[in-house]
C-alpha cells in the first residue's frame, strides 16, 4: 500500500459503496462457507466471484480516475503534471 495519500478531486467515490457492500457480503459468505466446512470447489467458486467483483471495482475506479483526474491534467496543458499522470496510470495498470 502506498505511503503517500492524495485527496480525490471528484465526488464519485460514494457511487462505489454499493459495489463494496456487495463484495463485503460475498467475503462474509465465504467466511460462512468455511465455518460450515462446505465443499472446497464451492468455496473456490465463491472466491472467484469475489476476485471478479474486486477486479470490476478496480476498473471502475481506474476509469473514473482517467475520466476526471487525468483528463483534467491534460486540459490544464501542464507538461509536468501530464507526465506525472501518465506515469501514475502506467504504474496502476501494472498493479491490476
Amino acid at each position: 500500500m502506498s505511503t503517500k495519500s492524495k485527496v480525490s478531486h471528484h465526488a464519485c467515490h460514494h457511487e462505489l459503496l454499493p459495489n463494496l457492500n456487495r463484495i463485503n457480503g460475498q467475503v462474509q459468505g465465504v467466511k460462512n462457507m468455511i465455518e460450515q466446512q462446505r465443499y472446497c470447489p464451492d468455496i473456490i467458486q465463491q472466491l472467484s466471484a469475489v476476485r471478479a467483483a474486486i477486479r470490476s471495482l478496480e476498473l471502475k475506479i481506474l476509469d473514473k480516475h482517467i475520466s476526471n483526474c487525468v483528463s483534467e491534467a491534460f486540459i490544464k496543458q501542464d507538461k509536468t503534471i501530464q507526465q506525472q499522470k501518465i506515469d501514475e496510470i502506467c504504474k496502476l495498470i501494472k498493479k491490476i
